[in-house]
Parts: C-alpha cells; structure tokens; sequence
C-alpha cells in the first residue's frame, strides 16, 4: 500500500510539474549544445552533425549519422555524465538534472528512460550504441510530452 502511494504521488508530481519538464528539458539541452562545437572541432565533423543537434527534439527526425553517437560521447565526457565504463552515471546525471531546475522526480525518471534505452540498445560498437541510445531516449522524453518545442541552441566557437 505504502509503495502504492509512493508511485501515485510521484505520477502526480510529474503530471503537475509536467509544463516545466520541458523548461528543464531546455536548459538542459542549451547546456549540453554548448559543449557540441568543441566535440565537433575534437571529432573534426562536419554540418550535417551540427544540423541533427540543432533539431534534436523535431519529432520527425531519426538520426542514423554514427558520428551524432561520437558526439554524444564527446559532450556527455566533458560534462561528466559517464563513468568509466562508459555508461551512464546515476548520481552524475540526476545532478545534471536538477542543476537545470529538475525536482528529484524529473531526474530519476529521466535516468529511469535513458539507463533503460542504455538495456535494450544491443550493439558493441560505442558510437552506434549511443546513437541508439539516444534515439531512444528521445523518443521516450517526447512520448512523454517533455521535449522543448524550440531548436536547441548551440554555441560557437569564438574566433576572436
């Protein structure tokens, strides 16, 4: 019963709060574009990558490029999201969550999806397993009606 009441009052959070899951799904999102360019420079991509961050959240959109997975890979290093098997770190990414305004439900339930597309994702190979995943991932967030509805905003590199 106790645990039954637990998930009831943790669906309404998310229902209640669900108009600033996708604020937060944003200033995630403009976090983790700011880290793009570098990778991008790191990794020596070019446009076509760019343009699948740029319009991550557009439904419509499946990503097949294997270099976005690298990517992924890239920023989700340098914002310290990963452990050192390469997987994705609960206690780092619940903070990533709630440093963007996340409540302590919006964090699990956001590790919950990607650690469960992280499951079912069955390839070796890191970049296409994290082109999977976030596939995955994405389609799960935007079932759930939390993705932004605006392009995310990745930062350049100044050249000055």
């Amino acid at each position: 019963m106790l645990v039954l009441l637990y998930l009831m009052m943790m669906l309404w959070s998310i229902r209640v709060h669900g108009a600033n899951n996708s604020v937060v799904l944003k200033t995630m999102s403009l976090n983790y574009g700011k880290q793009v360019y570098p990778c991008l420079d790191e990794l020596n991509l070019g446009q076509d990558v760019l343009t699948d961050f740029l319009y991550y959240w557009q439904e419509d959109r499946q990503f097949t490029n294997k270099q976005v997975g690298c990517t992924v890979i890239c920023v989700s290093k340098k914002l310290n999201l990963l452990d050192k098997a390469g997987r994705l770190s609960q206690p780092d990414a619940e903070a990533y969550v709630k440093t963007a305004g996340g409540d302590d439900n919006l964090a699990k339930y956001l590790v919950y999806l990607y650690q469960s597309c992280q499951k079912v994702v069955n390839e070796t190979e890191p970049c296409e397993n994290a082109l999977q995943t976030t596939n995955c991932f994405r389609k799960a967030v935007q079932r759930a009606k939390y993705s932004p509805d605006v392009p995310v905003e990745v930062r350049q590199r100044s050249d000055g």
